[in-house]
Protein backbone atom coordinates (compact mmCIF):
# COMPACT_ATOMS: atom_id res chain seq x y z
CA UNK A 1 0.00 0.00 0.00
CA UNK A 2 2.17 2.72 -1.43
CA UNK A 3 0.29 5.87 0.25
CA UNK A 4 0.60 3.76 3.67
CA UNK A 5 4.54 3.34 3.45
CA UNK A 6 4.57 7.25 1.97
CA UNK A 7 2.81 8.72 4.99
CA UNK A 8 4.30 6.67 7.69
CA UNK A 9 7.44 7.89 6.28
CA UNK A 10 6.44 11.58 5.74
CA UNK A 11 4.91 11.20 9.73
CA UNK A 12 8.44 10.23 10.88
CA UNK A 13 10.34 12.83 8.90
CA UNK A 14 8.21 15.66 10.25
CA UNK A 15 6.00 16.71 6.91
CA UNK A 16 2.50 16.11 9.00
CA UNK A 17 0.70 17.71 6.41
CA UNK A 18 2.06 15.51 3.51
CA UNK A 19 1.58 12.70 6.00
CA UNK A 20 -2.19 13.85 6.46
CA UNK A 21 -3.08 13.61 2.47
CA UNK A 22 -1.30 10.24 2.21
CA UNK A 23 -2.35 8.84 5.23
CA UNK A 24 -6.09 9.82 4.52
CA UNK A 25 -5.89 8.75 0.82
CA UNK A 26 -4.09 5.36 2.37
CA UNK A 27 -7.91 5.33 4.58
CA UNK A 28 -9.93 5.79 1.98
CA UNK A 29 -8.76 3.30 0.27
CA UNK A 30 -8.55 0.27 2.44
CA UNK A 31 -10.71 1.20 5.42
CA UNK A 32 -10.26 -1.70 7.38
CA UNK A 33 -6.42 -1.35 7.20
CA UNK A 34 -5.76 -0.35 11.01
CA UNK A 35 -2.17 1.08 10.63
CA UNK A 36 -3.63 3.60 8.10
CA UNK A 37 -6.06 4.96 10.72
CA UNK A 38 -2.96 4.57 13.69
CA UNK A 39 -0.77 6.61 11.37
CA UNK A 40 -3.44 9.67 10.66
CA UNK A 41 -4.55 9.64 14.18
CA UNK A 42 -1.06 10.53 15.20
CA UNK A 43 -0.78 12.76 12.68
CA UNK A 44 -3.85 14.82 13.47
CA UNK A 45 -2.86 14.31 17.25
CA UNK A 46 0.59 16.28 16.74
CA UNK A 47 -0.86 19.00 14.60
CA UNK A 48 -3.39 19.62 17.65
CA UNK A 49 -6.16 18.67 15.90
CA UNK A 50 -7.40 16.47 19.35
CA UNK A 51 -11.60 16.34 18.33
CA UNK A 52 -10.99 15.24 14.76
CA UNK A 53 -8.08 12.53 15.48
CA UNK A 54 -10.85 11.41 18.78
CA UNK A 55 -13.60 10.87 16.43
CA UNK A 56 -11.28 9.10 13.59
CA UNK A 57 -10.72 6.80 16.05
CA UNK A 58 -14.30 6.25 17.33
CA UNK A 59 -15.38 5.58 13.62
CA UNK A 60 -12.36 3.07 13.11
CA UNK A 61 -13.36 1.24 16.10
CA UNK A 62 -16.47 0.14 14.60
CA UNK A 63 -15.24 -1.01 11.99
CA UNK A 64 -11.89 -2.89 13.33
CA UNK A 65 -12.50 -3.37 16.85
CA UNK A 66 -9.41 -5.32 17.71
CA UNK A 67 -7.09 -2.81 16.94
CA UNK A 68 -5.33 -2.37 20.89
CA UNK A 69 -3.98 0.99 19.77
CA UNK A 70 -7.02 2.89 18.18
CA UNK A 71 -8.37 1.70 21.73
CA UNK A 72 -5.66 2.94 23.97
CA UNK A 73 -5.38 5.94 21.57
CA UNK A 74 -9.06 6.87 21.85
CA UNK A 75 -8.72 6.84 25.61
CA UNK A 76 -5.75 9.23 25.72
CA UNK A 77 -7.64 11.90 23.56
CA UNK A 78 -10.21 11.46 25.78
CA UNK A 79 -8.60 12.25 28.32
CA UNK A 80 -6.47 15.29 26.61
CA UNK A 81 -9.94 17.27 25.88
CA UNK A 82 -10.59 16.20 29.37
CA UNK A 83 -13.91 14.37 28.15
CA UNK A 84 -14.36 12.51 31.31
CA UNK A 85 -17.38 10.37 30.46
CA UNK A 86 -16.32 10.09 26.77
CA UNK A 87 -12.69 8.79 28.47
CA UNK A 88 -14.48 6.12 30.86
CA UNK A 89 -16.80 4.77 27.91
CA UNK A 90 -13.91 4.28 25.92
CA UNK A 91 -11.84 2.31 28.68
CA UNK A 92 -14.62 0.64 29.57
CA UNK A 93 -14.94 -0.88 25.87
CA UNK A 94 -11.26 -1.25 25.77
CA UNK A 95 -11.61 -3.46 28.63
CA UNK A 96 -13.97 -5.61 27.16
CA UNK A 97 -11.88 -6.13 23.91
CA UNK A 98 -9.16 -6.97 25.35
CA UNK A 99 -10.47 -8.36 29.18
CA UNK A 100 -6.68 -9.85 29.27
CA UNK A 101 -4.38 -7.35 28.74
CA UNK A 102 -2.92 -5.21 31.83
CA UNK A 103 -2.83 -2.01 29.66
CA UNK A 104 -6.96 -1.96 29.33
CA UNK A 105 -7.08 -1.48 32.61
CA UNK A 106 -4.74 0.73 33.47
CA UNK A 107 -6.17 3.08 31.32
CA UNK A 108 -9.44 2.71 32.80
CA UNK A 109 -7.77 3.28 35.95
CA UNK A 110 -6.39 6.32 35.03
CA UNK A 111 -9.28 7.90 34.51
CA UNK A 112 -11.75 6.59 36.98
CA UNK A 113 -8.62 8.05 39.25
CA UNK A 114 -8.78 11.24 37.13
CA UNK A 115 -12.73 11.03 37.61
CA UNK A 116 -12.02 11.19 41.41
CA UNK A 117 -13.64 7.24 41.44
CA UNK A 118 -11.10 5.94 43.64
CA UNK A 119 -12.36 2.42 44.52
CA UNK A 120 -13.17 1.50 41.34
CA UNK A 121 -9.86 2.47 40.06
CA UNK A 122 -8.48 0.51 42.91
CA UNK A 123 -10.10 -2.40 41.79
CA UNK A 124 -9.09 -1.65 38.00
CA UNK A 125 -5.44 -1.37 39.05
CA UNK A 126 -5.85 -4.66 41.13
CA UNK A 127 -7.06 -6.57 37.63
CA UNK A 128 -4.23 -4.65 35.42
CA UNK A 129 -1.36 -6.20 38.16
CA UNK A 130 -2.96 -9.65 38.30
CA UNK A 131 -2.46 -9.79 34.21
CA UNK A 132 0.67 -8.13 33.92
CA UNK A 133 2.33 -9.14 37.32
CA UNK A 134 5.67 -8.23 36.03
CA UNK A 135 4.24 -4.94 35.40
CA UNK A 136 4.93 -2.31 37.96
CA UNK A 137 2.74 1.11 36.88
CA UNK A 138 -0.47 -0.84 38.77
CA UNK A 139 1.02 -0.74 42.25
CA UNK A 140 2.61 2.48 41.95
CA UNK A 141 -0.79 3.71 41.26
CA UNK A 142 -2.25 1.72 43.35
CA UNK A 143 0.21 3.69 46.11
CA UNK A 144 -0.52 6.73 45.03
CA UNK A 145 -4.77 6.22 45.61
CA UNK A 146 -3.92 4.67 49.47
CA UNK A 147 -1.73 7.77 49.65
CA UNK A 148 -4.32 9.94 48.88
CA UNK A 149 -6.82 8.27 50.91
CA UNK A 150 -4.78 8.64 54.02
CA UNK A 151 -3.71 4.38 53.87
CA UNK A 152 -0.26 4.93 54.45
CA UNK A 153 0.51 1.43 55.12
CA UNK A 154 -1.58 0.10 52.47
CA UNK A 155 0.84 2.48 50.32
CA UNK A 156 4.40 1.39 51.45
CA UNK A 157 3.10 -1.88 50.53
CA UNK A 158 2.30 -1.15 47.02
CA UNK A 159 5.18 0.99 46.63
CA UNK A 160 7.50 -1.39 47.77
CA UNK A 161 6.12 -3.46 45.59
CA UNK A 162 6.52 -1.24 42.81
CA UNK A 163 10.31 -0.87 43.44
CA UNK A 164 10.92 -4.37 43.87
CA UNK A 165 9.51 -4.43 39.62
CA UNK A 166 11.65 -1.75 38.44
CA UNK A 167 14.60 -1.48 40.35
CA UNK A 168 16.16 1.24 38.39
CA UNK A 169 12.95 3.40 38.40
CA UNK A 170 13.20 6.60 40.75
CA UNK A 171 10.00 7.18 41.49
CA UNK A 172 8.48 4.43 43.23
CA UNK A 173 11.63 4.59 45.86
CA UNK A 174 10.87 8.48 46.03
CA UNK A 175 7.13 7.91 46.55
CA UNK A 176 7.72 5.51 48.94
CA UNK A 177 10.18 7.83 50.87
CA UNK A 178 7.13 10.63 51.27
CA UNK A 179 4.69 8.02 52.59
CA UNK A 180 7.37 6.87 55.15
CA UNK A 181 8.80 10.67 55.65
CA UNK A 182 4.52 11.30 56.68
CA UNK A 183 4.94 8.34 59.08
CA UNK A 184 8.04 9.83 61.14
CA UNK A 185 9.97 6.90 60.01
CA UNK A 186 12.88 9.21 59.60
CA UNK A 187 15.53 6.59 58.78
CA UNK A 188 14.01 4.52 56.58
CA UNK A 189 12.40 7.40 54.69
CA UNK A 190 16.02 9.17 54.36
CA UNK A 191 17.45 5.86 53.20
CA UNK A 192 14.84 5.49 50.51
CA UNK A 193 15.09 9.44 49.29
CA UNK A 194 19.28 8.97 49.11
CA UNK A 195 17.93 5.23 46.71
CA UNK A 196 15.68 7.61 44.89
CA UNK A 197 17.93 10.41 44.23
CA UNK A 198 21.00 7.78 43.18
CA UNK A 199 18.53 6.10 40.71
CA UNK A 200 16.95 9.37 39.70
CA UNK A 201 20.81 10.72 38.90
CA UNK A 202 21.90 7.45 37.09
CA UNK A 203 18.27 7.79 34.68
CA UNK A 204 19.87 11.45 33.72
CA UNK A 205 23.18 10.37 33.13
CA UNK A 206 21.82 7.25 30.90
CA UNK A 207 19.70 9.93 28.84
CA UNK A 208 22.42 12.12 28.40
CA UNK A 209 23.89 9.00 26.61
Amino acid sequence: MDELNKGMSALRSGDLEEARTLLAQAVSQAPLNADAYEGLADVLEQQGRIEIARDLCETALIQIPESIFLHRKAVSLNMTLEDLESAERAAERFVLAFDDDGDAWLALGDVLAKAGKTDRALRSYQHAQERSEDDWRPWHRMGLIHEKKDDARSACVAFRNAARLAPENHRPMRALARVLKRQDKNDEAQEAFDQAQRLAQAEEHQNRH
